[in-house]
């Protein structure tokens, strides 16, 4: 039972990321006219970095996109800055993802997304749009099968001592479930993982909200951390600049667990849901979570405003522009076509 429990845990983060990979896809035509707006609107260029950002999708792409562009020298040193300010906001897709676990049959998604096989290759954005219903029907068929488990493993798993721990609410192993999130962020190759393994873990009634919350915010700091791992070998003109946007995720979840503890007292019954309806959990988490993203959110947009204006929007240097555009191999395939596209367009202009 704890093999085939594994196996479908397996692939409840597969389809996750597949999902939100095919999600992105949909929208890369929109993405695409997004990225060569020249508008001088200040409002409307904020919007359109927001709109980029929640497409993207993915955090991780929607900042090397905004590094990859500025070093092409098709946005200012502000608007890049703005995006990766914007780009926790992309947890939204996230969010509603996992909302609707319990809302949503997978079988029926499931099934719709094998119309991607007869729409033609014309329209890959419909195509697109299939295979993340069909990705987004096996994640809940996946997640449906895990939590029909749950009954029985609950029963196995609470006599082990880590999931005590894992109901611990206090400080401290708060503080330490966040740390090995963090570090486990850095090896595991899924965006988002913190956040299914956490609904998963309310789900059966094994974890406190609080232990929830500093996965996610253990998962954020993390991925800061890989963000800067990248920067730091691709573009070292960034380096010092994504080390402060990595601390500002340090700070903020500072902040945030402060903020939390304060209002412990209002929300003790919210922190202690082991039991109560399971969509009351869900949705308790699914609120703090978007919650820390935006307090994250908030902080960095603070940051890159104030950096932008002390760096003048000085773009990339040119040998840190040449070596980012020579190891592609780091670039999701979504930067790829944007930039074939723009090249495309210098070359019709010529």
């Amino acid at each position: 039972m704890i093999f085939i429990f594994l196996g479908f845990f397996f692939l409840i983060f597969w389809s996750f990321s597949q999902a939100r990979e095919k999600l992105g896809t949909t929208f890369l035509a929109v993405q695409k006219n997004w990225a060569q707006e020249k508008s001088e609107s200040f409002f409307k260029r904020f919007l359109l970095c927001l709109g980029f950002a929640v497409l993207s999708s993915s955090p991780h792409r929607a900042r090397l996109t905004s590094i990859a562009l500025n070093g092409r020298k098709q946005w200012s040193l502000r608007w890049s800055l703005c995006l990766i300010s914007l780009s926790s906001m992309a947890v939204l897709f996230w969010a509603g993802f996992l909302s609707m676990t319990f809302q949503w049959p997978g079988g029926v998604l499931l099934t719709a997304g094998f119309g991607a096989l007869v729409i033609p290759k014309k329209w890959p954005s419909l195509i697109s749009f299939f295979w993340c219903l069909f990705f987004l029907g096996l994640f809940l068929h996946s997640m449906e099968n895990t939590l029909r488990m749950s009954s029985f493993l609950s029963q196995e798993i609470n006599a082990q001592d880590i999931f005590f721990i894992l109901s611990d609410n206090r400080l401290p192993a708060v503080l330490g479930w966040l740390l090995f999130s963090a570090v486990m962020t850095v090896f595991l190759p899924f965006e988002g993982w913190a956040w299914i393994f956490s609904v998963v873990g309310l789900s059966m009634g094994v974890m406190g909200l609080n232990v929830a919350l500093g996965f996610v915010i253990g998962e954020s700091i993390g991925a800061a951390f890989v963000f800067w791992r990248v920067v730091r070998k691709q573009a070292p003109d960034f380096k010092k600049m994504i080390c402060e946007y990595f601390s500002i995720h340090i700070f903020a979840a500072a902040i945030f667990i402060f903020i939390f503890g304060l209002l412990k007292s209002e929300f003790y019954e919210m922190s202690n849901l082991s039991t109560g309806p399971l969509s009351e959990k869900i949705v308790w988490f699914l609120i703090c979570a978007l919650t820390w993203s935006s307090l994250v959110t908030g902080v960095s947009l603070v940051w890159g405003h104030f950096k932008a204006q002390r760096l003048q929007d000085r773009s990339m240097s040119a040998d840190s522009a040449a070596q980012w555009q020579d190891n592609h191999g780091i670039l999701p395939t979504f930067v790829q076509e944007l930039f074939s596209l723009s090249q495309n367009g210098k070359d019709q202009g010529k």
